[in-house]
């Protein structure tokens, strides 16, 4: 449990605010959020919390995810290629 935390009541998603409880309530989010203090230590310091690296996190879920997909074909009746069964809504360009 936080001790204390900020929250920035200026994203346009909260629209106006008459009572900031309120308006977390029904149109907050997680990313509102921008300080958190827990046992008198920042937990988390102008929206980015200290020892996290979430390009490291990002490129680890995509990998994941590419291997997981990449395994559908053998797991797909007819075993059409992976581009056919994650077809995309425009032309993919590979480099």
């Amino acid at each position: 449990m936080a001790d204390i935390v900020v929250f920035d009541l200026t994203a346009p998603h909260l629209g106006q605010v008459i009572d900031p409880i309120q308006t977390l309530m029904l149109a907050g989010r997680g990313t509102d959020a921008r300080s958190v203090i827990v046992a008198g230590r920042a937990s988390m310091q102008d929206g980015h919390i200290p020892g996290v690296d979430w390009t490291a996190f990002a490129a680890r879920a995509q990998a994941q995810f590419d291997g997981l997909k990449a395994q559908y074909p053998e797991r797909t009746l007819g075993h059409p290629p992976v581009e056919a069964i994650f077809s995309s809504a425009y032309p993919v360009r590979q480099r």
